[in-house]
């Protein structure tokens, strides 16, 4: 009897052992199929800044990797590095995130949801990203690394800087108002009512 007993604890523990296994494959190709079809690159990285998940997007748009597989428990480094030696006649040829603060270390700091803009040269040409990064933390509560998500932007930054660049160095007066009160002007509008400061008449009625 007691073998049987034993037996029959064996066989479930197995069966339950499947049945978990059989719910994780499905799940992780859930998480594939759904991180794989988004633009926007997807990441998760350990303690020591190595990859331990990456979705189509960063793989094409930012390792130049040859799959999802490779980036695993690479630093990004590896792949920079890799790019440079590769393309050793343009020295700005892959500049990314070379100027930017460390933003894994300033995540594993706070403990939270962090917001970024990275930036530099990717395979010869400027790009930018609107990052987020927050930690992660295993079944117990321990903390394992980082997870990560990007959003390029570039061309939405260099519309916005071109604008600006009009807006400033107009040699019309420009100011710009929210029902009337005005919320931005540029120089030639500083220079045409005479103030000592653009901030001195913010908040100023456009009519008057």
């Amino acid at each position: 009897q007691a073998l049987k007993a034993k037996k029959k604890v064996q066989n479930e523990t197995q069966l339950t052992e499947d049945h978990n296994q059989a719910d994780f494959k499905q799940l992780y190709s859930l998480l594939r199929s759904l991180t794989d079809t988004v633009p926007d690159m997807i990441w998760a990285k350990d303690l020591e800044n190595r990859f331990i998940f990456t979705n189509a997007s960063i793989c094409k748009n930012l390792l130049n990797a040859t799959s999802t597989l490779e980036p695993l428990n690479k630093h990004l480094k590896y792949f920079t590095d890799r790019e440079r030696m590769a393309n050793p006649e343009d020295q700005n040829w892959f500049t990314f995130g070379e100027d930017c603060p460390d933003s894994d270390l300033i995540t594993l700091e706070k403990k939270k949801l962090c917001r970024f803009k990275e930036y530099g040269n990717v395979f010869g040409t400027n790009l930018i990203l609107d990052v987020y990064k927050a930690p992660i933390y295993d079944a117990n509560g321990k903390l394992i690394g980082t997870v990560g998500s990007a959003r390029d932007i570039t061309l939405h930054e260099e519309t916005k800087e071109r604008y600006r660049k009009l807006f400033e160095y107009s040699p019309d007066p420009v100011v710009v108002h929210i029902d009337g009160s005005i919320i931005a002007a540029n120089q030639a509008a500083k220079n045409f009512i005479g103030a000592d400061n653009r901030e001195d008449f913010y908040g100023t009625s456009v009519f008057n």
